[in-house]
């Protein structure tokens, strides 16, 4: 298991990546700069399986509709 922990926006939360041998991530809490999370699922050839909010303050979810957009989960 692989996990990438990215730190986001200006209140500087943290975001996982979070992906296994077939590639499939987990990203978690999405809270901003979208490039950045954009950017690392590419870096590892990922394709998003889901994502997962630990609850709605907007340093937790306000990248999750660019990003979503970009990289839907079919799930």
């Amino acid at each position: 298991m692989n996990i990438e922990c990215l730190t986001v926006g200006p209140f500087q939360a943290s975001c996982y990546v979070v992906w296994g041998p077939e590639r499939h991530a987990l990203v978690i809490d999405p809270g901003a700069d979208a490039q950045a999370i954009l950017a690392c699922l590419d870096a590892h050839g990922l394709d998003v399986a889901c994502y997962l909010l630990t609850h709605g303050h907007m340093d937790h979810i306000g990248a999750l509709a660019e990003v979503s957009a970009k990289r839907p989960a079919p799930y």
